[in-house]
C-alpha cells in the first residue's frame, strides 16, 4: 500500500509540474503572437520611439547595443560617434526583411535621388519649397513631409520670394543658378548663399541693410586699423547739392598690414621707405567700398582692404561715403573728392603717390572721381598715380546684354525695387530721377575720352561670368581706347570675385596683381605715357596662365553675348530683344531691353548659325549702334 501511494503522489506531482510548464509555454506563445500582431500593424522601418525598447535592442548587433540614455546623449550633445551609430542603426533596421504579405521597407541607399529627397525634406521642415531640376519625377519638400512646423517670419518671407520667382516665369531674377565647373564645391556654395541673401533683401531696403549693418569682416592681428574723421570740402559744392550738404565729416579708417611686430605708423604720411637707390618711396591707397551705393561699409570690406594693404605695401584710407537713398548723387562723389583732398592737404601726400581703389559701385565712384579730377584742373588737386578697379559699375542703365545673359551665373540681383523709393520715374536709389542715369559721373559708360587730358593709368579686373562684364569691356575697348588701361578678364568668375580670397586661390592671385600695379605706378620716376596698354584673359588652369586679347577678340566676346540674348528672345517667341530708345527723358530704359517672357539661355549657341536665323537685327539708327560707334555723349 505504501509503495502504491508513493507512486500515485509522484505521478500527481509530475502532472502538476507539466501543467505549470504548459501554462508558461502558452503564455509565452501568446506574448509572441501579440508582438507579431503589433509588428504587422506597424512596419519594421517606423521610428524607433513607437516600438518596444527590448525588441529594438535585441535586433542590434552587440557592437551597437547601448542604452537609450547614451544614445540621447550622443545625439543631443552633437557627438559624431552617436550620430554615426544612430544612422547605422537606422540603416540596418531599414534593411530588415518584411514578412509575407508585408510591404517591403524602402531601401536606404545614398543615390543622388535619395540625397535630393533628404535635402528637400530638410528644407521643407524649415518652411522652404525646393525643387531639383525641371524634369519629370523631381522631388519637392512638400510631398516628403505633410505636417510641418510653422516656420519663422524670416523663413516664411523667403519661401514666398522663392515661390514668386520660379524658373522661367519671365522675371529677370528667376534664372536658375548655374555654377562653373572650375569653382569647386566651397566657392559654389558660397556664391549660392550670397545670391540667395541678396535676392531675399533686394526689394526691402531695411532688410537689406540689416544684413550688413553689424557685419565686420575679420582682419589678422598684425593689421592695424585706426578710425579717423575726414572733413568735407565746404568750398566744393557740386551741381545738385546745397551748401549744407558740403558740411560735416566723413567716417573713415586707416588700414595697414604690418609684416613685423613693429608699432604702426600714426595716421598721416607713412614713413618713407628706402628703394635701394637712396630715394624715398611713399604711397597710399584711397579705397571706396562697393554695395550698390546703398549698403555695406568700410567694415564689411576688411577682408579685401587688409590684403590690398599687404600686396600694395602701403596703408589704406577706407571711407564711409554717404549712402543712398538718403544721400543721392552727387553727395557720394563729393565725399570721394574731399577724401582725396584730405590726403593731399592734411596728410602731405602728393597726387602721384595716391592710388585709387574701388569695387563694384565703389569702382564706378573711383572712375567718376578720376573723371572729375580730369575735368576740373582749376581745383589744383591733380590726377592720382593710378586707379585699380574691381568689377566697376559703369552703366546704371543696364544697357548691355551681359546684364541679362549672365544672370544665371552671377550672384547680383537684377535690380533693387523697394516700392518706398523706386517708381517709374526713379529706377535706382543712387539718383533722384532717371534723367541722371546717363550722367558720366553716375554712369562712366557714357563718358568721353579727351586726348588732351588723359586719365591716369588704370588696371581693371572683371569676371567673365558676371553681369557687368560687357559694359566694362566696351568702356575699355571702345570708349577709352586710347587711355592707359589694362584689362584683365578672369575665366568663369563672378562679380568682385576678389572677396573670396580666403577660399579661392585665383582671388588671391588677382589681388596680388593689383598690388603690383599700385607699386608700379607709384615708383619714383614712373612715366604714365609709357604705361603699357593691354587686355588679357586669365584662365583657370594651373598657375593661371593668361593670353593676350586684341580689340577684335573683345568685340567678338561682346557679339557672342548679344547673340545669346537674341537667341533667348527667339526661343521664347518674343521677337527681338532690342528696343530703340531715346537717351534723355526715357533714360531709365535699357538700350537692350530683354522681353518679359524670355527664358535664360545657359548653353552657348552656335553664333554663326544664329546669324542666319535671328531676325530682326537692331536698326542701324538705334542707340545700341550709336554706343558701338562711340556716338552717344553725356547729356
Amino acid at each position: 500500500m505504501g509503495a502504491d501511494d508513493d507512486h500515485e503522489a509522484a505521478a500527481a506531482a509530475a502532472a502538476a509540474a507539466a501543467g505549470t510548464h504548459n501554462n508558461k509555454q502558452d503564455k509565452k506563445q501568446q506574448q509572441q503572437q501579440q508582438q507579431q500582431d503589433n509588428q504587422e500593424q506597424q512596419p519594421q522601418w517606423a521610428p524607433s520611439a513607437t516600438r518596444s525598447a527590448s525588441v529594438e535592442v535585441a535586433r542590434r548587433p552587440p557592437s551597437m547595443r547601448r542604452s537609450a540614455t547614451s544614445r540621447s546623449r550622443g545625439r543631443r550633445g552633437g557627438g559624431d560617434r552617436g550620430r554615426r551609430e544612430d544612422g547605422r542603426r537606422e540603416r540596418e533596421e531599414g534593411e530588415g526583411g518584411a514578412g509575407e504579405g508585408e510591404e517591403a521597407p524602402p531601401a536606404r541607399s545614398f543615390t543622388r535621388s535619395k540625397s535630393r529627397e533628404r535635402v528637400a525634406h530638410a528644407l521643407s521642415r524649415r518652411g522652404f519649397t525646393f525643387t531639383f531640376g525641371s524634369s519629370a519625377g523631381t522631388t519637392t519638400g512638400d510631398s516628403a513631409h505633410q505636417q510641418q512646423p510653422r516656420p519663422s517670419r524670416f523663413l516664411r518671407r523667403a519661401n514666398t520670394t522663392a515661390q514668386s520667382l520660379s524658373p522661367y516665369d519671365g522675371h529677370p531674377d528667376s534664372d536658375p543658378f548655374v555654377s562653373h565647373p572650375g569653382w569647386g564645391s566651397t566657392l559654389t556654395s558660397t556664391i549660392r548663399v550670397l545670391r540667395g541673401t541678396l535676392l531675399f533683401g533686394k526689394d526691402n531696403l531695411v532688410l537689406a541693410r540689416s544684413m550688413t549693418a553689424n557685419v565686420a569682416s575679420p582682419a589678422p592681428l598684425n593689421c592695424s586699423i585706426k578710425k579717423v574723421y575726414v572733413p568735407r570740402r565746404e568750398d566744393i559744392v557740386l551741381d545738385g547739392m546745397s551748401a549744407n550738404d558740403a558740411k560735416g565729416k566723413i567716417t573713415a579708417e586707416w588700414v595697414e598690414f604690418k609684416k613685423s611686430d613693429s608699432t604702426a605708423n600714426q595716421p598721416g604720411p607713412s614713413t618713407p621707405k628706402s628703394t635701394g637707390d637712396g630715394s624715398a618711396l611713399r604711397r597710399v591707397v584711397l579705397y571706396l567700398h562697393g554695395g550698390a551705393y546703398f549698403i555695406c561699409s568700410r567694415k564689411t570690406h576688411r577682408t579685401v582692404t587688409w590684403r590690398v594693404s599687404k600686396y600694395s605695401r602701403c596703408r589704406l584710407l577706407v571711407v564711409d561715403y554717404r549712402l543712398a537713398p538718403e544721400a543721392v548723387f552727387p553727395l557720394a562723389l563729393q565725399d570721394a573728392i574731399s577724401s582725396f583732398s584730405y590726403l593731399i592737404k592734411e596728410c602731405g601726400y602728393k597726387p602721384h603717390e595716391i592710388v585709387l581703389y574701388g569695387d563694384s559701385a565703389g569702382g564706378g565712384l573711383a572712375f567718376a572721381l578720376s573723371l572729375w579730377l580730369r575735368d576740373n584742373p582749376e581745383q589744383g588737386l591733380g590726377l592720382p598715380a593710378g586707379a585699380a578697379l574691381l568689377s566697376p559699375w559703369m552703366d546704371l542703365t543696364h544697357s548691355m546684354p551681359s546684364f541679362r545673359v549672365h544672370g544665371a551665373h552671377d550672384y547680383l540681383p537684377y535690380q533693387a525695387k523697394d516700392p518706398k523709393y523706386i517708381n517709374e520715374n526713379r529706377n535706382h536709389f543712387y539718383v533722384s530721377d532717371n534723367s541722371m542715369l546717363t550722367n558720366p559721373y553716375v554712369s562712366p559708360f557714357f563718358a568721353k575720352e579727351d586726348p588732351l587730358r588723359p586719365l591716369p593709368p588704370m588696371m581693371i579686373q572683371v569676371g567673365d561670368s558676371e553681369r557687368l562684364r560687357d559694359e566694362i569691356l566696351h568702356s575699355v575697348n571702345s570708349t577709352f581706347k586710347n587711355s592707359p588701361m589694362q584689362l584683365e578678364i578672369y575665366e568663369g568668375m563672378v562679380h568682385v570675385f576678389q572677396m573670396f580670397a580666403t577660399i579661392y586661390k585665383l582671388s588671391e592671385f588677382a589681388l596680388k596683381r593689383l598690388g603690383g600695379f599700385a607699386q608700379e605706378v607709384t615708383t619714383p620716376g614712373f612715366n604714365p605715357a609709357r604705361f603699357r596698354r593691354h587686355m588679357t584673359f586669365v584662365t583657370l588652369e594651373r598657375d593661371f596662365p593668361e593670353r593676350e586679347l586684341s580689340s577684335s577678340d573683345v568685340e567678338e566676346m561682346l557679339r557672342t553675348t548679344r547673340m545669346r540674348l537674341l537667341a533667348s528672345s527667339a526661343a521664347s517667341g518674343a521677337g527681338s530683344a532690342f528696343a530703340s530708345v531715346s537717351v534723355g527723358n526715357d533714360a531709365s530704359q535699357s538700350v537692350l531691353s530683354s522681353p518679359s517672357g524670355s527664358p535664360p539661355l545657359v548653353d552657348e549657341p552656335d553664333v554663326d548659325a544664329m546669324d542666319m536665323t535671328i531676325s530682326p537685327d537692331p536698326p542701324e539708327d538705334s542707340v545700341y549702334h550709336e554706343v558701338l560707334r562711340g556716338e552717344v555723349t553725356a547729356l
